[in-house]
């Protein structure tokens, strides 16, 4: 009990709210803007949304994980120069991106989406600067700054679908969408927070570094959206669109489990990326252990009601024709057990400075996926086999993560994880 409450303390209070407040107030505006516009152009804001997330990933995928591991706990000078060769990377990043997608939108057509994606440059540009602020936050473990980033930009846009909701359209969401962003980027900036002049500080060597380390990073996070997806174009091509409907359902319940999860690796990253730089093994087993055991209590007791009541919880988010993906959910929530220790080990091998072996991580468990669907399917299991893969698949990639962890850290035996596990500290 002890080890929950200190979950709930200090800075992982503040990052496990940015999550949850960013999650819920995400869910709402989702929920308004898809009553407010037709089904055609709410899938067009929908596809829109999902292109702008991928490249804002890719873009925090190659510089995020790099920039804290290298400035968190360094030294002052040292830290703003890797800040400095962060904004210059993404000023990069972003006028590379910002310039594919101005021509992509020229030569779009008169569709839907294309009137959403005339916005997608600007959106780029205008969401940099608190990106950067959030990156620096996060590794001088500000989460109030994180915290108040996230309710900026989901507040605003909240308010601005009310107040647009009986003349809304996909073009003028798209476009005050970019607008929030840019103004939430021009606050951070005001602040103090984002810094844009240390780019003067950037040296060819600091963005190196970067580099070597982001690309592992950004194809990390590539493999990590497409195992998330990889299941739902399986199951469409081979069994049709209901078989993704049902699918989907219990999946998006288990996302919930998500959010501690992303809410305490954050906090975590910057405090194990400083232990390993000083070489505290002790003291980065002990973090990453305790975080785990605890996400996995935490997650526990939700994972006992779930089974129990799986075929309600399925039909009370989708109907009554989704009580059937009960035996689905059950093998989710096993997933979502398994999800603290996977993800942890990729956090730690990170925070080693060992972003390739995460890479390797994820690449191990891609490969199981599909084979794991094709086998599942070929035998006619349908959406509960591809379901159980996900249970399988998670597992391979905490065995993989195990075993390349431990050869990088010792790891300690069984019988001294428990005390890390519900010790207080």
């Amino acid at each position: 009990m002890r080890r929950l409450i200190s979950l709930l303390r200090g800075p992982r209070a503040l990052s496990l709210g940015a999550q949850a407040a960013g999650a819920i107030l995400g869910f709402a505006g989702f929920a308004m803007v898809a009553r407010a516009l037709s089904p055609e152009a709410f899938g067009a804001w929908v596809l829109y949304l999902t292109v702008a997330t991928f490249f804002d990933m890719l873009r925090s995928g190659l510089v995020q994980a790099a920039l804290v591991q290298r400035a968190s706990g360094a030294a002052p000078e040292a830290s703003d120069q890797s800040f400095g060769a962060a904004w210059a990377l993404a000023l990069g990043v972003t006028a590379l991106v910002a310039s594919g997608g101005f021509g992509a939108g020229a030569m779009g057509g008169a569709g839907v989406f294309w009137t959403a994606f005339a916005a997608f440059p600007a959106l780029m540009v205008g969401g940099l600067g608190h990106t950067v602020a959030a990156w620096r936050a996060q590794a001088e473990e500000r989460f109030g700054r994180v915290l108040a980033l996230r309710l900026a930009v989901s507040v605003l846009f909240v308010v601005a679908v009310v107040l647009m909701r009986d003349g809304l359209t996909v073009g003028a969401l798209a476009w005050t969408h970019a607008g929030i962003h840019g103004a939430v980027s021009l606050f951070a900036i005001g602040l103090g927070w984002a810094r844009p002049r240390l780019v003067r500080l950037a040296r060819g060597t600091e963005i190196r570094a970067l580099l070597r380390f982001g690309r592992f990073s950004a194809v990390t996070t590539v493999g990590a959206n497409l195992l998330r997806s990889a299941d739902a174009l399986i199951l469409g091509a081979v069994l049709g669109p209901a078989a993704v409907a049902l699918y989907g359902v219990p999946q998006k319940l288990v996302e919930a489990a998500e959010v501690p999860i992303r809410g305490l690796a954050v906090a975590a990253f910057p405090a194990l990326a400083r232990s390993a730089r000083a070489g505290a093994h002790d003291a980065f087993r002990s973090r990453l252990w305790r975080d785990v055991g605890g996400l996995t209590l935490l997650l526990l007791p939700a994972a006992v009601l779930g089974w129990v009541f799986a075929p309600e919880a399925t039909a009370f988010l989708g109907g009554e024709a989704y009580a059937e993906a009960g035996a689905a959910f059950r093998w989710f929530l096993l997933y979502a057990l398994l999800l603290p220790l996977d993800r942890f080990l990729g956090l730690a091998l990170d925070a080693l400075g060992r972003p390739q072996l995460n890479t390797l991580k994820v690449g191990a468990m891609l490969a199981a996926n599909l084979a794991g669907d094709a086998l599942a399917l070929s035998l006619g299991f349908g959406v509960t086999g591809v379901a159980a893969v996900t249970v399988g698949m998670t597992a391979v990639g905490v065995l993989v993560g195990l075993w390349l962890l431990s050869r990088e850290v010792p790891l300690a035996r069984a019988g001294a994880v428990l005390p890390m596990v519900v010790g207080s500290r």
